[in-house]
Parts: structure tokens; sequence; C-alpha cells
């Protein structure tokens, strides 16, 4: 799955708490890529991962071309990305 605006305290969050609950794999993005965002995605995936859910956190502007064509990429190249293929989009 591609969750997109999961922030702290948002719908997307208790979207993305339900999914890892369920053992999916998870990608969510974000604008603010920091250490305070990667540490919260980590808590969360802590204390709602269960087996087989897997979460990866990727910077991304929507508003930029050039962000989208690289997460796309990211996402699909088993070769220098993560190999996968997306179920859904949220």
């Amino acid at each position: 799955a591609l969750l997109t605006g999961c922030g702290k305290d948002s719908i997307g969050a208790e979207i993305l708490k339900g999914l890892l609950s369920g053992g999916a794999k998870v990608i969510v993005t974000t604008s603010s890529f920091s250490k305070r965002t990667t540490d919260y995605y980590k808590q969360v995936y802590e204390k709602f991962g269960s087996r087989g859910s897997s979460l990866y956190v990727a910077p991304f502007n929507q508003g930029s071309m050039k962000d989208v064509e690289s997460l796309v990429n990211y996402i699909y190249d088993g070769k220098n990305g993560l190999g996968l293929d997306l179920d859904f989009i949220i």
C-alpha cells in the first residue's frame, strides 16, 4: 500500500496503524523528511507492526514531477528500489 497524508494525529495515521496491524507492507510519504518524522514512524511501527508487515518512509513532494517519477521507480524497481507492486493507494 502507498499511503500519503498520514501525519501525526491524522486519519491517515489511523489507517497506517490498521494496515500494519494486519501485516501489510506500507510505503508512507512525507514532505518533511527529518529525524523527528522518522522517529514518529518508527514508534508507530514498533507499536503496531505485526508478522509480515513492513514500513518504508519516503520523502515526497506531490507537486514535483521528478519526485513522482522517483517514487514510482523506488517502489517498482527490483534492483535499485523495493521491487514491490502496489495493491492500492490511499
